[in-house]
């Protein structure tokens, strides 16, 4: 469960002045959500709700997890890292994360095909489908930013028909010495 912020004075402050503190953010009955002063959407998470709650520990981890893993500067510059140490045509920072989305779903092959899906040696079951489900939330933001799609709350994914976004991701000057 993520942590709550709280501004520094929650009694004196307008709303989506602070957009990590609780008691800025504002709830819209029509959408969840309100515009910070960047002009972005903020979307309020119901942590009460099973979904809402599951995207909550999807965030936390991913964030927890990144300052290991990624620049502060370029939160996938460890993907971009991989792929451009590979050096492959068409293999680019999507490809890399989705390598180890698919390392995942071995591992889960393996436990239940060796019987160990109840006792796993390292992590749990659990984590993995985790990580799953970061890697997934990735490989689409790593895949919307090649195609400089804008995946927030009003987007549309049939707005770029597929042909057109396989031509944008196959474009090397992204991926190798275009970085």
């Amino acid at each position: 469960m993520p942590e709550i912020e709280w501004c520094a004075d929650p009694d004196d402050h307008e709303a989506g002045s602070e957009p990590g503190c609780h008691n800025c953010q504002v709830y819209l009955a029509d959408n969840h959500s309100y515009n910070n002063k960047k002009g972005k959407k903020i979307m309020e998470l119901d942590l009460n709700d099973p979904f809402d709650s599951a995207v909550a520990k999807l965030v936390a981890m991913n964030r927890k997890k990144r300052a290991d893993y990624a620049a502060d500067s370029d939160w996938a510059s460890n993907f971009r890292d991989v792929a451009g140490n590979l050096a492959l045509s068409g293999f680019g920072p999507p490809e890399s994360a989705l390598v180890l989305l698919l390392t995942k779903i071995a591992r889960l092959r393996s436990l239940r095909l060796n019987g160990r899906m109840e006792d796993p040696s390292n992590e749990s079951v659990l984590d993995t489908y985790l990580d799953l489900a970061v890697y997934s939330v990735i490989v689409f933001a790593l895949v919307s930013e090649a195609a400089d799609i804008d995946p927030g709350i009003d987007y549309d994914p049939n707005a770029i028909p597929y042909a057109e976004l396989n031509k944008m991701m196959m474009d090397d000057t992204k991926w190798i010495g275009g970085q």
